[in-house]
């Protein structure tokens, strides 16, 4: 569909203008929703601030609860301790007196008899306190709560955790004199079948030999910390509204802000979506040692609606007590706050939209402006350029009638060149032929001259026998054959490729040939030619002299930078292999490498690093148009070091390969 002058025009006013609307279309439609995801994102991350900080908060808390039971703990057990050593000291000192007031005069039975009638009865400490007494074989002297056991031997006793106490407190009177030790005991006025914890001391009284005892029992000190810490627990407040609560194992609410639920039922109280969290909260933190939890708390009085009461606790169980100690905080603050925050965000959209309109309205306005004088330039710029269009069409109408007489031409000229390269290829090997004709023709010729000068001059002086001559001539029949094979050899690479046809023959038949031809040279110069084949044919499609022109014309370049460079051992290596169905060829020589400078370049026409009497330049170019074009392969150089299993040499490579014929 082709567009008329004047709609192009019209193009040029209303394709700015859309342009400018869907613009600010997509960048209002971006930006708000780029503006609504992150504010969204920030609400969210405020609320988890808020959380996370509370939780913290609540932690720390009930963690001081804890810390409150551990100091109560500890400094009633400093009192507990100094009481039952007051008591022990009371205990001793009456012991002592009537130790003194009757051992000038009654025997050590006597005096014991008397200490026992004396202390039995005596109480302290609510009546939970008394003294027990044995000697330090662990014979029972008095025990007034077990008095069955008296003059019997209790030193295997042992409390219900399967404590060997008596003889703990022995080895103590025998080390210390004095001590404290602890174990399960039967308690006065209760059940004698049943044992409390209870922390003992003993001292030992040396006249008599006898070991003291006294103690007191230790759920006493848990009592009255509970009752403590559940006091102050009710008392604590912290951040707005924070505060702390304990429950006990059968749901009694011990310590609570609301003073009027402490000793209810705990467990019975659920919220409005009939979620008991106290039972909740007591469960869970027993089974996971402690737990955050959220829920509607049914217990805040503070709330007009109850499902406003949006709470965040911790609960942490306490094991010595059975008890969850709990701290809370009211969250719901944190969700009118953000609904706040994001109706003043959507405000603040609604008056950039209208913005970012009025804007687009304005850019508009400009645009068309702008785009009606564009316009016009337009116009009077496609007027001349209709002009220079057909005048050019005129011009190229007139290469068009050329083009292809042109093409004719170009195509004869390349053609000609190509030839010209290929000739001039074949006579820069036919030069290195010769030369390697005239090495391989001199010692077996000498031998020949050597061989009949000889005949002759036996034959002149009547030396020479006929089994001599038929020897000599044998020899130089040999010969003969040497340089007959060399002539065959030689004209076997010359032939003309043209004059060849394709044929299916084994790169390794084509490599043997060509260290016929060049051996000799090789010898000559002192090179050492290596050749690995691979054990299995090497078969690929083509002309075989084409293939022995590249090689050779490698070989001899490896020759040249060899001499040129003076190296001292000298060393080519020709390696075969199968990979990838490819013939892979790969010449080695120890000549240092090419420039990095012409690495590049060395496969370029004309381009050559020898003296002009001693190269073209096109033998390499040549070489790799021929894999390339002829065989479909790859021809391609690299400096590397190698090695051939006993030496390591640095040198270029170059890597010819060549589809396998299957």
């Amino acid at each position: 569909m082709e567009l008329s002058e004047k709609s192009i025009f019209r193009l040029t006013i209303f394709i700015p203008l859309v342009s400018i609307l869907i613009l600010a279309g997509i960048l209002t439609y971006a930006i708000i929703d780029y503006q609504q995801d992150f504010l969204e994102k920030q609400f969210n991350k405020e609320k988890t601030q808020y959380i996370e900080s509370n939780k913290a908060l609540i932690k720390d808390e009930v963690n001081r609860v804890f810390d409150l039971i551990k100091f109560k703990k500890d400094s009633i057990y400093i009192r507990l301790k100094d009481r039952i050593e007051n008591e022990m000291k009371l205990f001793y000192s009456i012991v002592n007196t009537l130790y003194e007031q009757h051992h000038k005069t009654k025997t050590k039975e006597e005096i014991v008899n008397i200490i026992k009638s004396t202390l039995r009865e005596i109480r302290l400490n609510n009546n939970e306190t008394y003294l027990n007494i044995f000697d330090t074989k662990g014979t029972a002297i008095m025990l007034p709560i077990q008095d069955h056991y008296e003059d019997m031997s209790i030193i295997n006793f042992r409390d219900i955790k399967n404590k060997l106490y008596i003889k703990e407190a022995i080895e103590i009177s025998k080390t210390t004199k004095d001590g404290y030790y602890s174990y399960y005991d039967v308690r006065p006025n209760i059940d004698q079948n049943k044992e409390f914890y209870k922390l003992n001391y003993v001292k030992t009284f040396e006249p008599l030999g006898l070991i003291l005892s006294v103690g007191d029992y230790l759920d006493t000190i848990d009592k009255i910390i509970q009752r403590e810490v559940a006091k102050r627990a009710s008392e604590i407040r912290f951040g707005e509204d924070g505060y702390v609560y304990i429950v006990s194992n059968d749901g009694t609410l011990l310590s609570h802000r609301d003073k009027s639920l402490i000793g209810s039922n705990a467990f019975k109280i659920k919220d409005l979506n009939g979620k008991y969290y106290f039972k909740d909260g007591y469960i869970k933190a027993k089974e996971n040692k402690s737990v955050f939890m959220e829920y509607v708390s049914a217990t805040n009085k503070n709330y007009d609606s109850i499902y406003n009461a949006k709470k965040l606790s911790f609960a942490k169980y306490a094991k010595n007590y059975d008890w969850v100690i709990s701290a809370g905080v009211y969250i719901d603050k944190i969700d009118a706050q953000i609904a706040k925050k994001k109706t003043e965000s959507i405000q603040e959209l609604q008056k950039f939209t209208a913005y970012i309109i009025l804007l687009s309205i304005v850019l508009s306005v400009i645009v068309i402006v702008i785009s009606s004088l564009l316009a016009s330039n337009i116009k009077k710029s496609f007027i001349l350029y209709k002009k220079l269009v057909n005048r050019k069409e005129k011009q190229l109408e007139d290469i068009n009638n050329n083009l292809e007489n042109r093409i004719v031409d170009e195509i004869e000229k390349s053609r000609k060149k190509d030839t010209q390269l290929l000739q001039q290829a074949r006579f820069a090997s036919l030069g290195e032929m010769i030369g390697n004709i005239a090495h391989q023709w001199r010692q077996p010729l000498s031998a020949i001259s050597t061989i009949s000068s000889a005949n002759i001059v036996n034959l002149e002086l009547g030396l020479l026998s006929k089994e001599d001559n038929i020897e000599n001539n044998e020899k130089i029949l040999t010969h003969v054959e040497f340089l007959s094979q060399t002539i065959d050899d030689f004209r076997n690479y010359l032939t003309a490729s043209k004059d060849e046809k394709k044929v299916v023959f084994d790169i390794k038949d084509t490599i043997i040939n060509i260290k016929k031809i060049i051996e000799v040279v090789y010898k000559d110069n002192n090179i050492d030619l290596k050749i690995n084949f691979v054990k299995v044919n090497m078969n690929c499609y083509g002309i075989s002299s084409q293939l022995s022109q590249v090689i050779l014309n490698i070989l001899n370049n490896a020759k040249d930078v060899l001499i040129q460079n003076n190296i001292q051992t000298k060393v080519v290596f020709i390696d075969t292999k199968i990979i990838d169905n490819k013939n892979v060829i790969t010449i080695y020589d120890n000549g240092g490498g090419v420039p990095d400078e012409i690495l590049e370049k060395i496969f370029d026409p004309y381009f050559t690093t020898k003296h002009q009497s001693q190269g073209t330049g096109i033998g390499l170019y040549m070489s790799k148009d021929i894999i390339q074009t002829k065989y479909n392969g790859i021809l391609e150089v690299k400096n590397l070091k190698w090695n051939d299993s006993i030496n390591s040499y640095y040198g270029a490579c170059f890597i010819l390969e060549i589809p396998i014929y299957n």
